[in-house]
């Protein structure tokens, strides 16, 4: 079927599914051109530096749409070898045979391009989700495939139609690129008008691609995509567009132009209504020939026309049959090629068909051819019976001869069918199909279980059955039944034959054994405890034992009657009996021993009467130790002889070293910590401590007793702690050296003591003149020393000086007035002139008159001054009372 979409009356216009147009002067290059009714899709995957991954995006295909058109792309960098890339599960390869467009120079590797693959027959109107997965490509930027992109065309019953152009870059990349694109219709701008680009490695770095249309710049495009296997690459413009209106997917925000990685827009205000062509430029950022253009997007609306003309696909009829073409719409005329003018014709005729339906202002036009054949005529025959491990030959030929499809795929024109089931084939005849079938059954082989081999004991008998109820029978004994009974060794033969006369032969042997002879030995005595083997002595039978035992031989150990039944490899069995008796053994209980090495061990072996025999040579019922331990063991014979043993292991352990040390002396706040060792031991100090360690920080006298659970040991000591020198009595003092005697003296007192002092001085009193921190040592006679310190402060007298002249003429000489001192806190001056008026004042760090008067010299004069004051009254910088002081002072110059 091929339809022609609707267009206006007055401005007829064919658009092609796929149209490549050779590049003329600036004008773009055409991939495709069309309009239909319905909308336009467009999304994609970006792999970036990476060279692989998968992502996925949303298509959102409206519900009972159907596929107009739709391509698959793929953007070749350089030279690229082939690649398969997977979509939702389906595998297309991007090859020379489907490069699409012209080739260009994107200056990675070799010329590049774009590959287009037509997918319209494997999208799927109802999946609105689509992953795309690429594999690893080892080379990564040059020579490698960057972007994937789906574009769907859907038609949908009410929308309106839209138009869709694509084009290719054809243009090597560099600092500007400039396109012309050329459209099959008129762009009308009272509907929106989607543009969209797909472009090539733009980074989220310095890289970056600015998009100008009609002069008019929408933004820059650059960072990564939304939906790249790396994050940082990657700018894709995805759009959908219906009904006149145009909306971004993904991150593209429909209510702005381009925005970071968003390359969809909405045109129509910078397109003239009307118009046929949009300019396009693309200027990189840096200024330098990066950044390639692979794809360019528009969809509009131009024709506003509802009418549609739609005779489905072309078809196939048999002979009498018809078929009733409808396009019935309100408001509207009809025109068949026959000339009649009804909205429905109805066809039983091989031919071409069309009609012409139009409204007030436009029409719609189809086509679609029928062809009418005769009916093939077959027989595959009546149902059947086979035997298994035949087969049967199924003809479909026909009259007249058409093409034949089984029910498996297959085309011959006979089958061969060994298998039961229902076969069918159907032979078309240009369209006009007929269908046979035939049921196969398949009668199995008559199935006989006779064993291969029967085997007999003297005087037994087997039946030999061939099942088979209803079948025919016959044996090579003569026999005509299904089963016979049999007792003598020979081979016994039988053929079974069924209703649909298909027979099977089987076979048995029969063998006839002599019984197994058993013999287990006399009756036996033992001793208590010993085991004695009972073995039936034939080998390769099975054995059933008084004890519940099945192997061929036991061991017992309990007095009692045995008897044993073996029955060989063919059942035949034979058996015997035995008795057996048992007498006691010596019982002996030795027990193990640890104890001090100050004890003494007995062991007893019991028993008397009996014989005895120890591992040290004695033969006496009880042995003594003393001191040696070790394992003694014993064997002790009763008069039945039968013998007994024990054995029990001795051991002595000594006492406990203990060594806490000698008597010690220390001093105050020392600790001496002691170790009674012998870790694991119990311990009881004189203390009440039961630990290993104890710490001692008194005087005393100090005992352990240490227990290792069998012998005791104490130590003991005695500790001595000496008092340690007492502190300085004072931790500073106040000294002033400016004046008699230009020094202080420290004592660190403690007669009797040695004294060590940070001045390197050795005597309990020292004389210093500086300020600041001192420390001494002091060490009793028993060597305890404290270390202590004292802290010097200065403190002089207060002063205050003032001069009565100076000389302000900027020679860096007395050309300053103000009070000086020691310890002087607070100042403020005050200069009057010789009537009391007052001409200058200063307080602190700028109570200094420099002899001027509001910026001008003051005269050679005599100035009265008065000074408010305070001095710091003690060495923690306590201020004292203000006081006041008034003078004289002539400026001389």
């Amino acid at each position: 079927m091929t339809q022609i979409p609707s267009v206006r009356i007055f401005s007829w216009i064919t658009f092609i599914p796929l149209l490549v147009i050779t590049q003329m002067a600036s004008a773009q290059v055409t991939f495709w051109s069309d309009q239909f009714n319905g909308g336009l899709l467009t999304g994609g995957f970006e792999v970036g530096t990476v060279g692989q991954g998968s992502g996925s995006f949303n298509m959102p295909l409206p519900a009972g749409c159907t596929i107009h058109q739709a391509y698959f792309f793929g953007t070749q960098v350089g030279a690229a070898a082939d690649i398969t890339v997977d979509m939702n599960g389906t595998p297309y390869t991007f090859d020379a045979g489907n490069l699409a467009g012209p080739l260009f120079n994107t200056g990675y590797g070799g010329l590049s391009g774009v590959h287009a693959i037509d997918v319209t027959a494997d999208i799927n109107a109802t999946i609105t989700n689509y992953t795309i997965t690429v594999p690893f490509q080892s080379s990564q930027i040059s020579n490698t495939w960057t972007e994937f992109y789906l574009v769907i065309g859907y038609e949908l019953v009410g929308a309106t139609s839209v138009n869709v152009e694509l084009y290719f870059n054809d243009q090597d990349a560099g600092a500007s690129n400039f396109f012309v694109l050329n459209t099959a219709a008129p762009l009308l701008t009272a509907n929106g008008i989607g543009f969209a680009t797909l472009g090539g490695y733009a980074s989220a770095g310095t890289d970056c691609e600015s998009i100008t249309v009609n002069g008019t710049l929408l933004g820059s495009f650059w960072g990564g995509d939304f939906n790249s296997a790396d994050l940082t690459w990657g700018t894709m413009g995805c759009m959908a567009y219906a009904n006149g209106a145009v909306t971004g997917l993904g991150d593209d925000n429909a209510d702005q132009a381009i925005n970071n990685t968003d390359v969809v827009s909405d045109i129509n205000g910078l397109v003239i209504n009307g118009s046929n062509s949009v300019n396009v430029q693309y200027d990189h950022c840096s200024g330098g020939g990066d950044n390639h253009i692979w794809l360019m997007v528009l969809a509009y609306s131009s024709d506003a026309c509802t009418i549609t003309a739609d005779l489905g696909p072309d078809a196939a009829l048999c002979t009498g049959d018809a078929l009733l073409l409808d396009v019935t719409q309100t408001n509207a005329t009809y025109a068949w090629q026959d000339g009649s003018t009804g909205p429905t014709f109805n066809v039983t005729t091989s031919g071409d068909y069309w009609v012409t339906v139009t409204s007030v202002d436009c029409n719609a036009t189809d086509t679609l051819h029928v062809d009418v054949s005769a009916p093939p005529v077959f027989d595959l025959g009546a149902d059947m019976t086979i035997c298994a491990g035949t087969s049967l030959v199924l003809d479909a030929t026909s009259v007249p001869v058409g093409n034949v499809t089984w029910q498996d795929n297959s085309n011959s024109a006979t089958q061969t069918v060994s298998l039961a089931g229902t076969y069918w084939a159907e032979v078309d005849n240009n369209g006009c199909v007929r269908i046979d079938s035939i049921v196969v059954a398949v009668s199995p082989a008559p199935l006989i279980n006779l064993p291969a081999q029967e085997d007999l004991c003297i005087g037994e008998s087997v039946i030999l059955d061939a099942g088979n109820v209803g079948s025919s029978h016959l044996w090579s004994t003569g026999a005509q039944t299904q089963s016979i009974s049999v007792s003598t060794t020979a081979t016994y033969e039988v053929t079974v034959t069924n209703a649909f006369g298909c027979s099977t032969e089987d076979s048995t042997q029969v063998f006839v054994h002599l019984l197994p002879v058993v013999q287990l030995g006399p009756d036996t005595s033992l001793c208590e405890g010993e085991i004695w083997s009972l073995d039936a002595g034939i080998l390769g039978g099975t054995y059933i034992w008084s004890t519940g035992a099945t192997g061929q031989s036991i061991n017992v150990n309990t007095e009692d009657t045995y008897w044993v039944e073996m029955a060989d490899a063919f059942g035949c069995a034979g058996s015997d009996t035995i008795l057996i008796t048992y007498d006691p053994v010596p019982v002996v209980q030795l027990n193990d021993a640890e104890v001090c090495i100050s004890e003494t061990v007995v062991l007893d072996a019991g028993n008397p009467g009996a014989t005895f025999l120890w591992n040290t040579g004695e033969t006496t019922q009880a042995l003594v130790l003393d001191s040696v331990g070790g394992t003694f063991s014993v064997v002790v014979t009763n008069a039945g002889w039968c013998s007994g043993s024990g054995s029990a292991t001795v051991a002595f352990v000594e006492f406990p070293v203990v060594d806490i040390g000698e008597d010690a002396e220390l001093c105050d706040l020392d600790t001496l910590l002691l170790d009674a060792g012998n870790a694991g031991s119990m311990f009881t100090w004189n203390t009440g401590a039961s630990t290993q360690q104890i710490s001692v920080t008194t005087g005393t006298n100090i005992w352990v007793d240490v227990d290792n659970g069998f012998c005791t040991t104490r130590d003991s000591l005695f500790v001595t702690f000496h008092p340690l020198p007492e502190p300085l009595e004072e931790e500073e003092v106040v000294g002033c050296f400016n004046y008699p005697p230009y020094k202080t003296r420290l004592d660190a007192g403690n007669n009797g003591c040695t004294y060590a002092w940070s001045t390197d001085e050795e005597n309990r009193t020292i004389d210093v003149n500086s300020y600041g921190w001192y420390s001494v040592t002091i060490t009793t006679l028993f060597g305890c020393s404290l270390t202590d310190s004292i802290n010097v402060l200065e403190y002089c007298p207060p002063q205050l000086f003032i001069p009565n002249t100076f000389t302000p003429n900027g020679d860096g000489i007395n050309d300053f007035f103000g009070p000086s001192g020691h310890l002087l806190a607070d100042v403020e001056l005050s200069i009057f002139d010789r009537w009391g008026q007052p001409v200058w004042s200063g307080v602190d760090g700028g109570a200094l008159w420099d002899g001027t008067i509001s910026g001008t010299p003051a005269k050679s004069e005599v100035y009265i001054w008065e000074l408010r004051y305070r001095f710091v009254e003690d060495v923690r910088g306590t201020l004292g009372e203000y006081k006041q002081a008034v003078g004289h002072v002539t400026v001389l110059r």
